[in-house]
């Protein structure tokens, strides 16, 4: 008995031993045709924008009936908010993007949540400042109010001022010349002997 089933098992072995030897020496045949493929060609690929679109809608709205179906959901999703954050393939419109990533955050909860909140937060951003008006809007509006106009005359009257202060200081603190008699004390007692001489008798 046991020499009958140890007889099945050998042979078994036996085959399973000869197959992995026939798959390594067709994965060798295959590497030594690849190897002597001189013209290699990488052709590059374009990207059919309206086709990952729509695949992209067709996996985000996908209902999830089992958990190895979240990550693929939160991707699809996650994509589709980057292509309506930035308009490949469609007009951009941060509200759809910021809905798409909000999707991409509830479908996955236990997924990386990391680069969804760094792209609601660009989002924000990005809403926020073509919300703002444009230069040349702010530059009509204020040269129009006069109170712009007014503080424009106190800022020049403030800058001169400071201007004439500084010029005022540096003159007070510059040393002043000595005078002549200060500088020639005998000549002074000198011109003192003199007048006085001249009123003797």
């Amino acid at each position: 008995g046991d020499a009958a089933d140890a007889a099945p098992a050998a042979t078994t072995g036996d085959a399973a031993a000869a197959g992995g030897e026939a798959e390594e020496d067709v994965a060798d045949e295959d590497w030594e045709a690849l190897s002597t493929l001189s013209d290699f060609k990488l052709v590059r690929q374009e990207a059919d924008v309206a086709l990952a679109l729509a695949r992209y809608k067709r996996t985000a709205s996908t209902r999830i009936t089992a958990e190895w179906m979240q990550p693929f959901v939160a991707r699809a999703s996650f994509n589709l908010g980057y292509m309506h954050q930035f308009g490949f393939g469609v007009t951009p419109d941060r509200a759809l993007a910021r809905r798409y990533y909000n999707r991409c955050a509830e479908v996955d909860p236990g997924g990386i949540h990391m680069p969804v909140a760094v792209m609601l937060v660009l989002v924000s951003v990005q809403s926020y400042f073509t919300a703002l008006p444009s230069t040349s809007s702010v530059a009509g509006i204020a040269l129009a109010d006069i109170r712009v106009h007014v503080l424009a005359v106190h800022v020049v009257t403030f800058g001169v001022l400071l201007m004439l202060r500084r010029i005022f200081s540096a003159a007070r603190r510059r040393p002043r010349p000595p005078s002549a008699e200060a500088a020639s004390p005998t000549s002074a007692s000198a011109a003192a002997a003199q007048r006085s001489a001249s009123a003797a008798p």
